[in-house]
């Protein structure tokens, strides 16, 4: 899967107007070929640390330790590049 920066393809837009019984709708027309120019997003996937098999917490407590990498004071909600799920089989 490629991510793409959804800005750069804004100015490529075309609308293209279909009348209906209903009235008139609009639908966005794009190129194929102007999407598959645009740059990808260098996007890394992230694992959140309360998901990560390295964290270790005290359920009464709000921060906690990676085993991993060796630091104190992580947040549930912090993340890295390098854990791995807690149900993900090597």
């Amino acid at each position: 899967m490629n991510l793409i920066d959804r800005n750069k393809l804004k100015p490529l837009y075309v609308w293209a107007e279909r009348h209906t019984a209903s009235g008139n709708v609009c639908k966005l027309v794009v190129e194929v070929a102007d999407i598959e120019k645009l740059p990808t997003i260098d996007a890394v996937p992230v694992i959140r640390c309360e998901d990560c098999r390295y964290w270790y917490n005290d359920e009464y407590e709000t921060e906690g330790y990676c085993d991993l990498t060796q630091y104190f004071h992580m947040t549930a909600m912090d993340f890295c590049s390098r854990g791995k799920r807690k149900d993900e089989i090597d």
